[in-house]
């Protein structure tokens, strides 16, 4: 859980990060422990279809990224 914990983090760093976790194992959402490792993560949002992920990533690919600029 630990490990699944930090690997989040590493992913979502900056304000502008994003990203997509895909948790395969279907005892997430079958076993009473599962829970346990879901709550363990940031709040997020959590779906089941693989085509909202995808549309999520495509709409997030297709925006331009700020830049910061040194003043």
């Amino acid at each position: 859980m630990l490990a699944l914990k930090q690997g989040v983090g590493r992913l979502i760093r900056d304000f502008d990060d994003f990203g997509v976790i895909v948790l395969g194992d279907p005892r997430l959402t079958t076993k009473g422990y599962g829970r346990i490792f879901l709550q363990a993560l940031p709040p997020s949002p959590v779906i089941t279809d693989s085509a909202a992920g995808a549309q999520f990533l495509a709409e997030r690919l297709s925006r331009p990224r700020a830049v910061m600029t040194a003043t």
